[in-house]
């Protein structure tokens, strides 16, 4: 069987919920789990929550941490979990007077896929409601199998399962099947578990009305970065690498940082990890700030680090990697 997902063009789409991370619009209550997760555990930073906690990264395609940018923050969603002790668990998402009319869409549609922690059937209840109390209720296990398990198998790679993997479906509801509810005067669409126990991915919530994209070449500011070279110095300081653009930005634009050693460079003078960086709109150039730990102890080479930029919003990489190099300034 093959799953076919796509995006319908902006000018056609209210994204009503991305999932992504927190927003004024959505309240999350009464889960066992109700929290914004990324990647797997071993790549999330301290305190944030991973959407899994498998080795096999290649389980959960959504989340595996890419070669050069392992610890950027991978396919943001919402996980959720319940329990038969949770109490009136619920997703409750807001729609304000402007977007109260969504007759000019065709379908809801928003993706899911159930946790792969798991166990039994998964379902959810999703429901709009109108200003005036009137409501319509959709169960996903009637419209999609996007909350079914997937195949598994009994055969393993290096004593690993690599089947049984969890993907991101998308669900569509064409609001013509929705009675009961004034889609001239939506206020709100909650998402309720439909099974006692279960746990479920969900993000992308939006309306939609089909259409064919432009077929032309993205017109969108491509980011490139450039080498530096540094002194270590004796303390905490930072490396300014600069960030070139192709055009002005028409809207503010961020990407991911991420540092990593290369060579001898092992424990070496960069602090390792990634860190977010926002390009004001109108922007023609930047730089990043790479924190450096620099110390008093004399080293036998120069340090080199992989510097890559990775993860854009409003703006695509065009050379997305750079050499930071660090020289030595201890002497003996």
């Amino acid at each position: 069987m093959v799953y076919a997902q796509a995006q319908q063009p902006g000018s056609r789409r209210l994204d009503l919920a991305p999932l992504e991370h927190a927003a004024d619009n959505v309240s999350i209550s009464g889960f066992d789990l109700g929290a914004y997760c990324y990647s797997v555990a071993a790549r999330v930073r301290p305190g944030d929550t991973p959407c899994s906690s498998t080795t096999a990264t290649s389980k959960v395609p959504h989340w595996t941490p890419a070669t050069f940018a392992p610890s950027v923050p991978i396919s943001p969603l919402l996980r959720l979990q319940w329990s038969a002790s949770s109490v009136n668990p619920e997703v409750r998402v807001a729609l304000g007077p402007a977007d109260a009319n969504i007759t000019k869409y065709d379908a809801l549609t928003f993706r899911v896929a159930r946790d792969d922690s798991a166990d039994g059937d998964v379902d959810l209840d999703v429901t709009l409601v109108d200003r005036d109390g009137g409501s319509a209720t959709v169960r996903v296990g009637d419209v999609s199998p996007a909350l079914t398990r997937f195949p598994s198998s009994t055969n393993t790679t290096n004593g690993i399962n690599l089947l049984g993997k969890t993907w991101l479906r998308t669900v569509r509801v064409p609001l013509a099947s929705l009675s009961g509810v004034n889609l001239r005067n939506v206020r709100s669409l909650s998402v309720r578990p439909a099974t006692a126990t279960g746990g479920a991915y969900l993000s992308d919530i939006a309306f939609d009305t089909p259409g064919v994209g432009g077929g032309v070449a993205t017109p969108a500011v491509q980011v490139s970065i450039a080498d530096a070279t540094v002194q270590e110095g004796n303390g905490p300081g930072i490396a300014t690498m600069r960030l070139t653009l192709s055009g002005k930005l028409k809207q503010d634009a961020t990407i991911q940082v991420q540092t990593a050693a290369s060579g001898s460079a092992t424990a070496g003078q960069v602090a390792l990890g990634s860190f977010p960086v926002t390009l004001p709109k109108g922007a023609t150039s930047a730089t990043v700030e790479v924190p450096i730990v620099g110390n008093t102890v004399v080293n036998t080479a120069s340090l080199r680090y992989k510097i890559t930029i990775s993860a854009p919003t409003g703006a695509v990489i065009g050379d997305g990697f750079a050499w930071l190099t660090v020289l030595d300034d201890d002497t003996a």
